[in-house]
């Protein structure tokens, strides 16, 4: 409303003398409309707190006509760059929490301390960190990092080629990814620090999220379809049992093709979940060895991993058992649909 309100004040010449018109509106295409369309956007393009409605506001001054642009804006644009911004920003918080839960101020001050005020802040708070404020903080702790020449001076070749091993062979792929460039060459110790301090946990992060999300949509996507299957194999069979003599063969082969089609739904999923439990074994088995080489390690470096590589074996812990726990389920459907396809088949 203060937007609103700064462009509904509109002067009034010196001597000039005009009702005062009071505006009660909370709907923003209402009081468009007692205004000016081309100066409202206007005032929208330069002041707008949201950068994707700024943008959204500046194509409709520019479009060809724009009379019919701008009209377009006022009847949609403006809004479907509110959602936009809104997913923007639920993309940015993300983004930031990630950074402020996979930190610590001990190690990482500056990018920590910016981090958590991102999360507390404005949307366009959030929007400054993603597009600059990260990098200045990294480049602060970085800076403050290479002063005390502390970590550094931790830094042994063991844990450079600690670092090169986990570029090849860690299983998640965006802490490979991340081990890579800190190793990369050219690189220099600097790199080779922020990935103990920060890099390797914020990866990791990401590499258990995108387990996540995965798995949702698998199983989304498996049992989206299943229970209709079992219910149509269920009538079949019960058909092909009630059927005449002359036509209950015929019924069966329809029963055991729709217990067929169920056993098709279950097999990718039993198998996809089977792959999930592994990964998420060896993830937390992996974790544990890091946790066991930072207790056991000297320095800095290691100490930043520690209390990230608890965390992370005993989430990866709960995801195999959860994920144990979806191989029995869709091992019992599989088991069931089998079933019911050879008892049609005998």
């Amino acid at each position: 409303m203060m937007l609103l309100a700064s462009v509904l004040s509109t002067g009034t010449a010196a001597g000039a003398e005009r009702p005062t018109t009071t505006v009660r509106s909370t709907d923003l295409a209402d009081a468009l409309t007692l205004l000016d369309p081309a100066a409202l956007v206007l005032k929208i393009a330069q002041t707008h707190p949201y950068e994707m409605v700024r943008t959204y506001a500046w194509v409709a001054l520019l479009g060809k006509p724009q009379d019919q642009s701008i009209a377009e804006f006022r009847a949609h644009g403006y809004y479907e760059a509110m959602e936009l911004a809104k997913q923007r920003d639920a993309q940015n918080m993300d983004f930031a929490k990630r950074i402020r839960d996979t930190t610590s101020p001990e190690f990482s001050p500056e990018v920590n301390v910016a981090a958590v005020r991102a999360v507390a802040g404005s949307q366009s708070d959030r929007q400054q960190f993603v597009d600059s404020g990260y990098a200045a903080a990294l480049a602060r702790d970085k800076a403050a990092r290479e002063e005390s020449g502390k970590q550094e001076e931790a830094l042994r070749e063991a844990d450079r080629k600690f670092i090169e091993a986990l570029a090849k062979n860690d299983p998640g792929k965006q802490v490979r990814l991340r081990a890579e460039w800190a190793t990369r060459e050219g690189a220099g110790n600097g790199a080779l620090v922020e990935f103990f301090a920060y890099g390797w946990a914020s990866a990791a992060r990401i590499d258990l999220e995108g387990f996540l999300l995965r798995a949702s949509d698998n199983e989304a996507k498996w049992r989206a379809g299943i229970r209709r299957l079992f219910v149509d194999a269920q009538e079949a069979e019960q058909a092909a049992n009630n059927a005449a003599e002359e036509f209950r063969e015929q019924a069966k082969r329809d029963a055991a093709r729709a217990w067929r089609a169920a056993v098709d739904q279950a097999t990718p999923a039993r198998t996809e979940w089977q792959g999930a439990e592994d990964a998420a074994r060896t993830q937390a088995e992996t974790w544990r060895k890091v946790a066991a080489a930072a207790e056991g390690a000297a320095g800095p470096n290691w100490a930043a991993i520690l209390a990230p590589a608890h965390d992370n074996e005993q989430r990866w812990a709960t995801e195999r058992s959860a994920a144990g726990d979806q191989v029995a389920n869709w091992t019992s459907l599989w088991e069931l649909a089998r079933a019911g396809e050879q008892r049609m088949t005998k």
